[in-house]
């Protein structure tokens, strides 16, 4: 009879990362530097739409929204990419696993949501 663990590892091993030795030190630096900006350009559009009162409209609201998303959704993903890509083992645990698939998940489901929500606003807008 096998063992639990052979059936359900507790661990996921990411095949995708390859060794890439002294380079690995330059994609993370460029990787941050795009995590650092997805999270400052959000930032400055959450930022201006909730301090200037003349943005108070529906559409900029909902592009606040998507901003608040895409922070959601970034966090959920840069950390745990981030690590991996200095890591020397390329393990996950499973209910890391499955909370990272979750936010990301539920990240592109709010995105169409938002995306939805906003096509419908413009319709009754023009009509």
């Amino acid at each position: 009879m096998k063992s639990n663990s052979s059936l359900n590892p507790p661990y996921f091993q990411l095949t995708l990362f390859a060794d890439f030795g002294p380079l690995r030190y330059l994609f993370f630096i460029l990787c941050l530097f795009i995590y650092v900006t997805i999270v400052s350009a959000n930032m400055v559009i959450i930022l201006a739409v909730f301090l200037e009162k003349s943005l108070h409209q529906p559409m900029y609201i909902f592009i606040s929204c998507l901003c608040v998303n895409s922070l959601y959704g970034s966090a959920g993903f840069f950390p745990r990419f981030l690590q991996d890509i200095l890591s020397d083992s390329h393990l996950v645990s499973r209910p890391l696993c499955f909370i990272q698939m979750y936010v990301i998940y539920t990240y592109a489901s709010c995105e169409l949501t938002i995306l939805t929500i906003m096509a419908y606003d413009r319709l009754i807008a023009i009509c």
